[in-house]
């Protein structure tokens, strides 16, 4: 669980000093990057806590940990991947997951 949250924090990390070459890429305007940054994260919190933790509640706590892993590593590679301002906004929503599910 440290190494998971160490590289979550390192996500959150990256994409902060990134904010300017991210802007620049795709012509940003600071208001955009902020949803960027922290709109994402709080979306998810909202829509979708309280379910994981119901599922967290009935299921075993492992297998739930290691799937949010694995679709946070896919959003993270979508967030390399991203073309557009809504795949990267995309891509960030899930990257919310690790934090909730760990």
């Amino acid at each position: 669980m440290t190494v998971i949250y160490a590289l979550n924090f390192l996500d959150r990390t990256i994409f902060n000093v990134l904010i300017e070459p991210i802007k620049k890429e795709f012509a940003l305007s600071d208001t955009t990057m902020g949803l960027l940054a922290g709109f994402g994260f709080a979306l998810f919190y909202s829509l979708l806590g309280i379910p994981i933790a119901r599922i967290a509640d009935r299921f075993n706590r492992r297998n739930i940990v290691a799937v949010a892993l694995a679709f946070w590593s896919a959003m993270t590679v979508f967030c390399g991947m991203a073309q557009s301002v809504a795949t990267l906004a995309l891509a960030r929503i899930g990257v919310a997951d690790i934090q909730r599910a760990s």
